[in-house]
């Protein structure tokens, strides 16, 4: 069986190119050399030269709208792709992240990627408004079955930064991250979905001992993915590769990396035929 196509997905702190290490940034994508790509939190007017000139393969579509940060996704051309922006994921407020949606014709099979940066923070209206979007995003799953021919039969991807990090409400009545990913995988799984498994659970840190598993890829069951070596089908990699096995630091490329490039592993992951 052979690969379709590769994707990898990445929030790049407040990628803004006169303040970010733009070389590190590029070698870590390249590394992987994916067939499609999303950055997160995207912000000034200069990407446009930076990613054509670096990227003369691949096409690009950026969210707009009243946000600050945006999702870039770039779609190399041997592809037969269709990208839209998702206005739903605003939930009413304008000033909310939009979803990129890209939809691959290949083999005569759609396959659609909704690539998502949702609602932030441990606050009731922060894990409220999150939910909803989620929620959004389940329901368009059901929409493609329903076009695709019944339930379950779409080919459908969501991918991205969920920030899935809990709420914090009244002394034992937090809501821990786990909680939060149970009840989205069984959301997901009454849609022929499940969140695929990752080599490493911890997407984004502080840079100080504190972790957080907030990026994911949920896909219908249907789908077929390569299993690397470690047996999960979600390659995470950033600074994560400058921890040893007891969470620390190694030296101070990890450091560096949490500072310099983004706080964010990215996700890597390919799909096959």
């Amino acid at each position: 069986m052979g690969i379709l196509f590769s994707v990898l997905s990445w929030n790049v702190k407040h990628f803004k190119l006169k303040n970010s290490d733009t070389k590190s940034i590029l070698k870590h994508i390249n590394k992987f050399k994916p067939d499609i790509f999303a950055i997160y939190e995207v912000t000034g007017k200069h990407v446009y030269d930076f990613m054509m000139d670096n990227f003369p393969d691949h096409s690009f579509h950026i969210t707009e709208g009243k946000q600050s940060q945006e999702i870039l996704v770039g779609t190399h051309k041997k592809l037969h792709a269709f990208t839209t922006q998702r206005t739903e994921f605003n939930r009413t407020n304008t000033y909310l992240r939009p979803g990129t949606l890209t939809t691959l014709k290949i083999n005569n099979q759609n396959y659609s990627l909704l690539f998502l940066h949702t609602k932030s923070h441990k606050t009731p209206i922060g894990f409220g408004t999150r939910d909803d979007q989620l929620k959004k995003a389940l329901n368009l799953k059901a929409k493609l079955d329903k076009k695709t021919g019944g339930k379950n039969k779409a080919k459908f991807i969501i991918i991205g930064d969920l920030n899935t990090m809990g709420m914090d409400y009244l002394f034992n009545k937090n809501i821990q991250t786990e909680y939060e990913l149970k009840k989205l995988a069984k959301q997901a799984a009454n849609r022929g979905m499940k969140i695929l498994e990752k080599n490493y659970d911890y997407t984004w840190t502080n840079g100080n001992k504190m972790f957080g598993n907030l990026d994911h890829v949920l896909a219908s069951n249907h789908i077929d993915f390569t299993i690397f070596s470690n047996k999960s089908k979600i390659q995470v990699s950033g600074w994560r590769e400058f921890l040893d096995n007891t969470q620390s630091p190694k030296n101070s490329q990890f450091t560096n990396f949490v500072k310099k490039i983004s706080d964010h592993n990215a996700l890597y992951f390919e799909v096959k035929d």
